[in-house]
């Protein structure tokens, strides 16, 4: 069976976002006041286990503002689709964890229609971690969900095909 490594496209047009925060330091790892690190807790569990207050940003290094359906951020595993690329994917079978977001423009405008996105990790589904018990910022995908997200002029995604369900296990790492 083929599957595909699916990656934000990043594209300088496109908005790309960073988490942040009041608290949020500028340099090193932001921490919540019990020590744990804030943005590897939302890449492993989601908002329960965050106790300060966040929101993706528009990145500042990034100047583009078209809204995709895949978007790049620096969040680690945390993913961040589009709510029509959240039903897509559901509608095909994915186990996604799914959960609201408060996206901004640098000028504390909101954007709306974003949802943040854990993904299965243990077992090969239509969408799961491309690394065996672990997130990074791609995520495997079947030739099905693939053609699917290509059918529904799904934006900002790029895919790499790849022979395993779990190409980080094999050394590929994103």
């Amino acid at each position: 069976m083929t599957w595909h490594v699916m990656t934000p496209a990043g594209a300088r047009r496109h908005l790309w976002l960073t988490i942040t925060g009041p608290g949020k330091p500028e340099y090193g790892r932001w921490k919540t006041p019990l020590g744990r690190d804030v943005t590897n807790t939302l890449a492993r569990k989601g908002p329960p286990g965050v106790t300060v207050e966040w929101w993706f940003q528009q990145n500042p290094a990034n100047p583009g503002k078209t809204l995709v359906d895949v978007v790049w951020q620096d969040g680690e595993g945390l993913k961040v689709y589009s709510e029509r690329l959240c039903s897509l994917l559901a509608d095909q079978g994915a186990e996604l964890s799914t959960f609201p977001i408060d996206v901004r423009y640098n000028d504390g405008s909101p954007i709306a229609g974003y949802l943040g996105v854990l993904e299965e990790t243990k077992k090969p589904g239509p969408v799961h971690s491309m690394k065996r018990g672990q997130r990074t910022g791609s995520v495997a995908v079947s030739e099905q969900v693939r053609q699917s997200m290509l059918d529904a002029r799904i934006t900002g995604a790029e895919f790499e095909p790849f022979t395993s369900a779990f190409p980080g296990d094999n050394g590929y790492f994103d």
